[in-house]
C-alpha cells in the first residue's frame, strides 16, 4: 500500500475481541469493511446513513443477504470483486474501497493527520477524514 501511504491503517481482530467490545467498535463505524463471511453480521448494529463495503471472490445469487441486512438499518451497502491470484489483487481491493466510499461521498477527502477510523477482519484499515471506517 506504498501508492497510499498517506492512509493510516489500523487492524482489528475481531476474533480475539468480546462480543461487547466488538459492538463498541461497529456503534463508532462510518464505513464497514469486510470480507464476504459472518462477521459481517455486524452491519445489524450500524447507525443509519452509514457504509458496508463487502469483499467477495465470487458473484451469484444466494449473496445478497448482506445487502438486505444493510438496507434494514439504511445502511448503503457496495460489493467490490475480488479475483484471487493477481499480483494487484490488494491494490485493486483498495481501489475499488476508495471507488465504493467516493460514490456514496463525493465530498469525502483522505486525510493524513486524522484519527485512525478503519477496522478490519483482514490485514487492510485505513483513515479518512471526518469517518470511521471499520473492515
Amino acid at each position: 500500500f506504498s501508492k497510499y501511504s498517506n492512509i493510516n491503517f489500523k487492524i482489528n481482530h475481531f476474533e480475539e475481541l468480546a462480543i461487547e467490545e466488538q459492538l463498541n467498535i461497529i456503534i463508532q463505524t462510518d464505513v464497514f469493511i469486510g470480507m464476504h463471511g459472518a462477521g459481517l453480521t455486524h452491519v445489524l448494529f450500524m447507525k443509519s446513513n452509514r457504509i458496508l463495503i463487502e469483499l467477495t471472490t465470487s458473484v451469484g445469487s444466494g449473496r445478497e443477504h448482506f445487502e438486505l441486512m444493510a438496507s434494514i438499518n439504511n445502511v448503503n451497502y457496495r460489493r467490490c470483486l475480488i479475483i484471487d491470484g493477481s499480483s494487484t489483487t490488494a491494490e485493486k481491493i483498495f481501489d475499488c474501497i476508495i471507488e465504493k466510499i467516493s460514490q456514496i461521498c463525493p465530498l469525502m477527502t483522505v486525510s493524513i493527520h486524522s484519527q485512525p477510523i478503519v477496522t478490519t477482519f483482514f490485514p487492510v484499515v485505513g483513515n479518512f477524514s471526518n469517518s470511521n471506517i471499520t473492515t
